[in-house]
């Protein structure tokens, strides 16, 4: 029996051994496509586009059905050198990567990137489309809302002899914005267009700080594009009390489509951050206002009917000589009507509003005043103004005496076409 054991043991042994001579004979195998592929994207992260180039093709020979090798090919050529023939071979690479894998969103990324250098952006954003409807990419969703084409001059001017619009100097393209101030604008521009004030008032504090430094630009601090929109921001911020009891933070967004509708919002917000510095008789520990309005934009420039509505609330401290220390909430709501000719108002704009004041701890009687007035315009010049009141506390009216101005008077300070 201990002999038969022994003799199992020997076996065993050389059987092993005869199977390791075996193994170490063995010729090692040929590398996959996946470990050409690494070796490429290896070689694309060191910036040898040379060597990436072969170890992509290599993969490619090696497993010819997967896409990512070919998107990878395309990338190294790009990143070669924009050459007619670099270019040219990458637009093959990722066209056939898409014809291997249409859900490949790098595939249609770069097929794009190829026609931006071209200078082809219609077709990038033809691409860009089909690659969003088949892969539903955030990544390409940002990229394709940046892209839009506009014509200058050979001095960089556009059809209303200013600066093009991606050529001044605080134009950023969204997709070189960072992730985080992406997010903001989409945030700040989905609230005026949806006239939701309540975002637009919880923005305010993160706007001012975030675009406040950026270099103004006649209004804006900052020029953007956005789903097919142009779009400017400005934002500022002030001391309201000389103790540094109140900031007052106050930001606007346009928003303007080369056809179709535009929209404008202003948000200020103003808070006391401590009550106990306050020297004044009376305060306000609060104020909001926003201006939302929408026009029609034909080639980027507002015409046509013009709608605004302007809200106003705020909380006031009395003083307690002649108010008795009394707490006043107010709120006035304003629309605002007329009509707008290349970023001018043109004829007649009508304003009706509300205004209520309440006093919560009853010191003095709550009222609300109802009321409407016109502004007319001829040829730009600002003609007069009236005011027709309702107290509905009294049942009185009055007219505001008519007042003249000289000089344009438009939507904004300075005429400006985008």
């Amino acid at each position: 029996m201990r002999k038969s054991i022994a003799l199992s043991i020997i076996l065993t042994l050389f059987l092993g051994l005869c199977a390791c001579a075996q193994t170490a004979e063995k010729p090692s195998q040929a590398p996959t496509w996946q470990e050409q592929y690494d070796l490429g994207v290896h070689y694309l992260s060191e910036g040898n586009y040379a060597e990436a180039i072969l170890a992509f093709t290599a993969a490619i020979e090696i497993g010819p059905k997967q896409a990512p090798a070919y998107v990878g090919r395309g990338d190294a050529y790009v990143k070669s050198g924009e050459t007619e023939s670099n270019l040219t071979a990458a637009m093959a690479d990722y066209e056939k990567a898409i014809e291997l894998d249409e859900t490949s969103p790098d595939a249609y990324l770069g097929l794009a990137d190829v026609h931006i250098r071209q200078g082809d952006y219609e077709k990038a954003q033809e691409i860009l489309r089909q690659g969003l409807e088949k892969t539903g990419s955030e990544t390409i969703q940002t990229v394709l809302d940046g892209i839009f084409v506009e014509e200058t001059d050979e001095n960089g001017k556009n059809a209303y002899g200013v600066t093009a619009f991606t050529l001044r100097d605080n134009y950023v393209s969204f997709s070189n914005l960072a992730t985080e101030d992406q997010r903001l604008i989409a945030q700040a521009a989905t609230a005026a267009i949806q006239s939701d004030r309540d975002t637009l008032l919880s923005l305010s504090e993160t706007m001012v700080n975030s675009y406040q430094q950026f270099p103004g630009d006649l209004r804006f601090n900052l020029y953007t594009t956005w789903k097919q929109y142009k779009i400017g921001i400005r934002a500022e911020i002030q001391d309201l009390d000389s103790e540094g009891t109140a900031n007052d933070y106050h930001w606007y967004i346009e928003i303007r489509p080369q056809n179709g509708i535009g929209y404008y919002a202003e948000a200020y917000t103003s808070r006391v951050i401590d009550t106990s510095k306050m020297s004044q008789t009376w305060y306000y520990e609060y104020v909001n206002n926003t201006y939302i309005a929408s026009c029609p934009c034909v080639d980027w420039q507002w015409n046509g009917p013009f709608n605004a509505q302007r809200i106003s609330d705020s909380l006031q401290h009395m003083d307690q000589e002649h108010w008795n220390g009394a707490i006043r909430m107010m709120q006035r709501n304003e629309n605002i009507v007329g009509q707008m000719k290349d970023n001018f108002r043109d004829g007649i704009f009508s304003v009706e509003y509300t205004a209520t004041e309440e006093f919560p701890n009853e010191e003095h009687e709550s009222s609300s005043i109802y009321g409407a007035w016109t502004e007319s315009y001829d040829e730009g010049k600002f003609v007069d103004s009236s005011e027709s009141v309702d107290r509905k506390s009294t049942s009185s009216s009055y007219t505001i005496d008519e007042v003249s101005y000289s000089g344009d008077h438009k939507f904004y300070d300075e005429i400006f076409y985008w």
